[in-house]
């Protein structure tokens, strides 16, 4: 019979002369019945977009006759899984590190938002004061108060502060007028000691109407500032619960007085 061959032409050129930078290769697999099976690749070194354009054609002869297939190159589709695998790792890394950092200095961004850009809390909600202080009323809290707390959150980070004894008016009735106070406050800040939780006192009528407040109109969050320890507070039932629901803050004494430390960052 016929002896059978397979070749490949570029363009009506025989691709065997376009070598090296056309390699072709050939496999001849026997089957029986002196049938056989032959297989012919043609490879492309450094494959340019001129090549995209040619003609690519690959014969086969055998005692049957000869036959051709052409075959189109078409350039590979993008795969932007790459891309967008690396866009998605990136966005992750930014979120989990803006996570990370706002859970490590939440404090001074805030203040730091506060002390640059300013705040709109007090577009239209009707209250004069920042924050509302509630101390018990003796030589060491006053003096922390008037002193070290008045200064830091007025001077250094610009809020407003009451306290009852330099702020309310002469004369009047001190219920009304602690109430008064407490009702033009976004904030109480409420100094904790043992001589805050004596009955009877000032301090507890500014606790009961900042809880009061905070229950029933949502108008004014509680803060906690444990100035000395306290071990017995379960009389006091308010406290208790803010206890559980309230941010307290520790202060320190000597540690907390250095404007960067956190505790008279939180405070």
């Amino acid at each position: 019979g016929s002896s059978t061959a397979v070749w490949w032409t570029i363009d009506g050129w025989d691709a065997k002369d376009l070598a090296p930078r056309v390699t072709i290769q050939e496999s001849e697999e026997l089957w029986p019945l002196k049938n056989k099976v032959v297989e012919s690749v043609l490879t492309i070194n450094a494959l340019t977009p001129s090549d995209l354009q040619k003609n690519y054609t690959c014969f086969a002869r055998n005692s049957q006759g000869i036959k051709s297939r052409q075959v189109i190159l078409a350039r590979k589709a993008p795969n932007y899984m790459i891309e967008l695998g690396c866009a998605l790792g990136f966005t992750l890394l930014i979120v989990v590190t803006s996570i990370v950092v706002y859970h490590c200095w939440w404090i001074e961004i805030i203040l730091l938002y506060r002390l640059y850009f300013g705040t709109d809390e007090t577009v239209g909600d009707g209250k004069e004061y920042d924050v509302y202080v509630s101390y018990a009323r003796n030589a060491e809290e006053e003096e922390f108060v008037l002193t070290t707390l008045r200064t830091v959150l007025e001077n250094d980070y610009g809020y407003k502060v009451c306290v009852y004894d330099r702020d309310s008016l002469p004369g009047g009735i001190i219920t009304d007028e602690t109430l008064a106070c407490i009702w033009k406050s976004r904030r109480l800040l409420v100094i904790l000691s043992s001589n805050y939780l004596v009955n009877g006192t000032q301090s507890l009528l500014e606790l009961k109407a900042g809880m009061e407040n905070m229950i029933n109109t949502g108008q004014i969050k509680v803060i906690l500032v444990e100035f000395e320890p306290v071990r017995k507070m379960g009389h006091v039932k308010e406290l208790k619960r803010l206890k559980t629901v309230s941010t307290t803050i520790k202060w320190r004494g000597v540690k907390s007085q250095d404007l960067s430390s956190r505790d008279r960052k939180s405070t």
